[in-house]
């Protein structure tokens, strides 16, 4: 397979000859050697060495041993999933005709380097820095990441360590946080996000309340840690309550509580995420923060807030601090507030009421129930018991909180993206038309143009039926189209696809 010249090969205008830098008579060890050679020289070359094929001699007939190297831009891109609707996507594949071919040495040991073809038709990189494969990771530094992400290191700081122990690495930072991802994910596991939260609650020992909607969204969540819960009953003079946006994938509004010390210290007294900052949920999170204090009579004596009108108005009807302001007055030794600064346990072990008469009503209320009764209190007591279990799932929107909006960029007259099929061209055509039906047409042009032509995938229907569509929407194909289906058509997005299958293991465990 020697090519001549750069025509013979296929190569196209301009082209870049890289035959000097690949002629060896060299005799490699192994198969790796010869690989890692050859991918260091076309890293220093600019361009991605990849394998595209290679076989193995097992005896069997026209079987031979041998690795075929070629630019990860040759060939052409072929879609490994069957599309009805083709996406107009990128590929970096422009059929270079770049090839090596490595092989045993016949009557010895190693292997050696054969060049077919050197050319490019195709310009080279400058830097392969940020290049999905040359930024590739090695097993070493994903365990090396791994650790470091334990130890809270943060991603600018795992990318210079992993630049001092390799001078020559192309990873950026957007793979340190795939890998940060990846790692999370496989802790883990199976479970869902919703029961990975209420297993971490309980690991690190967090008191935490939740109100949901829709018997299993999440509506409401508050959380606080058991030693903040310490500082609460401790210092309980002065507590700040404030809102923050944009912290989350949807849009929920962070309520903070920040306690205030004696020494003029800050500590996290609470955290809330409320649906929206209406009255009824910042309520509901100031009474879980009140079931905070052990003590009725020693709630906090100021709180500060950014004058949000719903958020004073929750403070009047949960916390009595406008009834004891009332009360001092301008003279603040009637106020009799005392504080001694004490982290001891004495004192916050001893509750005034135990759960063993809570209990015995819940199991008498329990007898009386008919068994839809009797299953809807047990599912809510399976939750408390077993919180990684549970049926929850996060609110189904997830919003994008980073960056502006893109602006439509012009296409480069060398992009690898395809030219618009013709079906691309009859939806364009259909949208512009639909966007100008408020223009009266004339006799000659009210006749409608045929619908097989107009709808991609309608052919894939009976004729007969054909009439009756009005709009066909291809879900995505994951192994959840059913799903996304029935969400969709129930106007919830076919993202919202896990809320529906909730709702059908109820069905199913509630009637099995």
């Amino acid at each position: 397979m020697d090519y001549v010249n750069a025509e013979a090969c296929g190569a196209n205008e301009p082209h870049v000859d890289c035959s000097n830098t690949f002629n060896t008579s060299q005799v490699f060890e192994c198969r790796e050697d010869v690989l890692r050679w050859a991918r260091s020289v076309a890293h220093e070359n600019g361009f991605v060495a990849v394998i595209l094929r290679s076989d193995t001699n097992t005896g069997s007939r026209g079987r031979t041993t041998f690795v075929l190297i070629g630019c990860e831009r040759s060939d052409e891109y072929r879609c490994r999933k069957k599309e009805f609707i083709r996406r107009d996507i990128g590929t970096r594949k422009c059929g270079c005709p770049f090839k090596l071919r490595c092989k045993p040495v016949v009557g010895g040991e190693g292997w050696m380097l054969k060049l077919i073809c050197g050319v490019h038709n195709h310009e080279l990189t400058k830097s392969l820095v940020g290049h999905p494969y040359a930024g590739r990771l090695t097993k070493a530094e994903k365990t090396l990441i791994a650790d470091m992400t334990k130890s809270m290191v943060k991603p600018r700081n795992i990318l210079l360590t992993l630049k001092e122990h390799n001078a020559n690495s192309c990873t950026t930072i957007k793979q340190i946080y795939n890998a940060r991802s990846a790692f999370r994910s496989s802790i883990r596991g199976s479970d869902l996000e919703m029961q990975d939260l209420m297993k971490l609650f309980e690991r690190d020992q967090y008191i935490h309340w939740h109100k949901i909607k829709d018997e299993d969204v999440v509506h409401d969540i508050f959380w606080c840690h058991l030693d903040s819960m310490k500082l609460v009953n401790a210092c309980n003079l002065v507590f700040l309550i404030n809102s923050t946006y944009k912290t989350n994938w949807y849009k929920l509004p962070l309520l903070d509580f920040v306690g205030v010390t004696p020494t003029g210290m800050t500590f996290s007294a609470g955290f809330a995420y409320v649906e929206g900052e209406r009255v009824n949920n910042l309520v509901w999170a100031l009474q879980r923060f009140r079931d905070l204090f052990l003590k009725r009579d020693a709630l906090p004596g100021v709180i500060v807030t950014d004058r949000d009108q719903a958020l004073m108005n929750a403070v009047k009807d949960v916390v009595a601090e406008l009834e004891r302001v009332d009360y001092a007055g301008k003279n603040p030794s009637s106020c009799g507030c005392v504080r001694r600064l004490s982290f001891s346990d004495q004192g916050l072990s001893e509750l005034e009421e135990g759960i063993k008469d809570v209990m015995e009503t819940i199991s008498k209320g329990f007898e009386e129930l008919d068994v839809c009764g009797k299953f809807t209190l047990r599912t809510k007591l399976w939750e408390i018991a077993y919180p990684d279990q549970n049926s929850m799932c996060p609110p189904p929107t997830k919003v994008n909180t980073k960056g502006a909006s893109k602006k439509a960029m012009s296409r480069n007259p060398r992009s690898t993206k395809h030219d618009p099929s013709y079906w691309e061209y009859v939806d364009a055509f259909e949208s512009m038309q639909n966007n100008n039906s408020s223009v009266r047409r004339t006799a000659s042009s009210s006749e409608q143009p045929n619908r097989s032509t107009m709808m991609p995938m309608l052919d894939q229907f009976q004729p007969f039926m054909h009439d009756f569509i009005d709009k066909i929407v291809d879900v995505k194909a994951d192994g959840n189209c059913g799903y996304r289906s029935v969400s969709d058509l129930l106007g919830m997005g076919q993202d919202s696809w896990s809320m529906v299958r909730n709702h059908l293991l109820k069905e199913l465990a509630k009637f099995s």
